[in-house]
């Protein structure tokens, strides 16, 4: 038997063909004896997916030490419909849920390679890309203190200063927690009275 893809012009022992790109294929088989004997087979047209594509964002840490990150991936399209993720530049893979967009929270902060893979055909491998989840420095401080000046005066003063840490603008209480105030634009600053004092 011969066999023929393209109408006929070029025919080729065996069955089978591979390595065929996406394209419309005239499929005719003759016997080899007689190759004025053939059958038409038809048009068989072999498809490609679309180019896999995502995006992807994320949101660093809240607090030094914390582990609340998140990773969005979205706008996935492309392939055959099913895919796989990986945070790890392919190390690991993950099975994406049934969705288009959807995050992944609590990442901590250290460097992450996104990629996506068409689950019907691994080998398609799209990088979404590569970033780090970040954490702020400590907040950090410092406390002093005078006392007041006569039994039953309240003009003691406490002063805060130092301050540093964090995204860099901060709270503090004077009632264990229960109301904060903002802290004035200055690394440090003088409470008059008699407080506890605690800083976010």
């Amino acid at each position: 038997m011969n066999l023929v893809f393209d109408g006929g012009l070029n025919w080729q022992s065996g069955l089978i063909k591979s390595s065929l790109i996406p394209n419309n294929y005239d499929i005719k088989i003759r016997d080899a004896a007689y190759p004025t004997c053939i059958i038409d087979l038809g048009i068989v047209t072999i498809s490609q997916p679309n180019v896999l594509f995502a995006t992807a964002s994320h949101v660093n840490v809240s607090c030094n030490g914390a582990n609340d990150g998140t990773i969005t991936i979205s706008g996935i399209t492309g392939g055959y419909g099913t895919y796989h993720y990986s945070l790890n530049n392919g190390l690991t893979w993950a099975s994406v849920p049934n969705t288009t967009s959807f995050t992944l929270t609590g990442k901590t902060p250290i460097a992450y390679d996104v990629l996506i893979r068409d689950a019907a055909n691994t080998s398609c491998i799209y990088s979404v890309g590569s970033f780090t989840i970040t954490q702020p420095d400590a907040i950090v401080a410092t406390v002093s203190h005078t006392n007041v000046s006569c039994n039953s005066a309240n003009d003691g003063t406490i002063t805060i200063g130092g301050i540093a840490g964090g995204y860099g603008t901060y709270d503090y209480t004077l009632d264990n927690g229960l109301t904060w105030l903002a802290v004035p634009s200055t690394p440090s600053f003088t409470l008059t009275g008699n407080h506890q004092f605690h800083m976010m």
